[in-house]
């Protein structure tokens, strides 16, 4: 039944809105009339169980098909239901009329996000991972994590030779068709974002070029990049014939290894490893993470907006299952959810593990049905009591279903 509602109330135009009367710049209201306000928003209903207990969590995701993939195959343990409701332009949403499902999630224009921060919205960043170049190569790899330092070892008993390539199309032409759009698919299948074949090619002739990694020289994987300045820009990672086996793994990061060393050779001082989603148990979150690599907001590319229902009990668990990243105004915080107190050394592992440079805090949000004890953590952490604006709705909810809540908040 809900699902039938739900389906009539968006495929009979229950999302139709008012233009927007903000005084534009005559540019800006051409490239929103032409560009962004026809841009085709795809509704999707998706289901999917999470880690703790068997309920089934819903989404409602406005956005891309790829984002929704991506979305749903992050946020989910198993997908039960995943299918496309309708499709609208996006001047035609309107936050007002969404129905109230567990989790509504968005990917749309700039001009619309306001609307939906109004209404209590979290926005989630695309976050760049950076890597400070200056240090001595020995800093370097001394600040990865041990797996990473352990790989690099592999790397340079591995045999593995590398070329750079530079205004050859015929190497751009291989890179990009056998190496990087392949492994693209193949990846990430339905959540896959591959660039486009111009701009690539285009951002290629402009002072780009290409690493290739070899064995026994042929080239096994390959990264495309740009220079700006003093930073080198990561555009494109691709691996040949890539199926997941530890070989590939290893050759993709050899083919990082060898451009942080040429790089620092050419006098780069800084490696923009490209934009990563704000969840922190994201797989490719967690390797730049282990490179050493710093976050930093891409404020033009925002990965979603999102807003939560306690409507259920697996909705807290939702939250528990997925750490994220999002905006406050103009700060970047974290935040984490626990279904217990948090011990000490509990709670000092998570700051001590997640609490990263240029984050301005992360927070720890505990909830469980039972009261929660005042343990003293003053030479741990900040008890706000609280939480911080953007989140107070969700502690306010979970309140109200019952559950007892204590806000934990460290600053970098």
């Amino acid at each position: 039944m809900f699902e039938a509602s739900l389906e009539k109330l968006l495929t009979l135009g229950g999302l139709l809105l008012r233009r927007s009367n903000n005084a534009l710049s005559l540019v800006t209201r051409v490239y929103d009339f032409l560009f962004e306000r026809f841009t085709p928003v795809h509704i999707f209903l998706m289901r999917g169980v999470v880690t703790n207990g068997d309920n089934v969590i819903t989404t409602l995701f406005l956005g891309d098909d790829a984002t929704a993939f991506q979305l749903a195959n992050l946020t989910y343990l198993r997908i039960e239901e995943m299918r496309m409701l309708a499709e609208y332009p996006s001047y035609q949403i309107d936050p007002a009329l969404l129905p109230d499902v567990e989790v509504i999630a968005l990917h749309l224009p700039k001009f619309l996000m306001k609307k939906f921060l109004d209404r209590g919205f979290l926005l989630l960043p695309c976050l760049s991972f950076n890597l400070d170049l200056k240090r001595p190569l020995s800093e370097i790899v001394g600040q990865s994590s041990k797996r990473r330092r352990r790989d690099i070892r592999k790397i340079e008993s591995n045999g593995y030779s590398y070329a750079i390539c530079r205004k050859d199309e015929k190497q751009f032409e291989y890179f990009y068709q056998k190496i990087y759009l392949p492994y693209m698919v193949k990846r990430f299948g339905k959540a896959a974002k591959p660039r486009d074949y111009q701009i690539s090619k285009m951002r290629y002739q402009h002072n780009g070029g290409i690493i290739f990694v070899k064995k026994d020289d042929v080239p096994v994987a390959g990264i495309l990049f740009q220079i700006n300045k003093n930073m080198l820009c990561a555009l494109g990672y691709g691996i040949l014939d890539h199926d997941g086996n530890p070989a590939d793994h290893l050759s993709g990061q050899a083919a990082l290894f060898s451009l942080i060393k040429w790089a620092r050779s050419k006098g780069l001082t800084n490696l923009n490893y490209g934009a990563t989603v704000p969840f922190f148990k994201d797989g490719v979150f967690q390797y730049k993470r282990e490179w050493g690599m710093f976050i930093e907001e891409k404020t033009d590319l925002p990965f979603c907006a999102l807003r939560i229902n306690i409507k259920n009990i697996g909705v807290p668990y939702y939250l528990q299952d997925n750490p994220f990243i999002f905006l406050d105004k103009k700060s970047i915080r974290g935040v984490f959810f626990l279904d217990h107190e948090p011990t000490p050394s509990e709670l000092n592992q998570i700051f001590s593990r997640h609490l990263l440079p240029k984050l301005y805090s992360l927070s720890v949000i505990a909830f469980c049905r039972e009261a929660l004890p005042q343990t003293e953590f003053s030479d741990l952490s900040h008890d706000s009591g609280s939480a911080v604006q953007p989140l107070e709705n969700i502690c306010s909810s979970l309140r109200r279903h019952g559950y007892n809540v204590r806000v934990f908040e460290r600053f970098v």
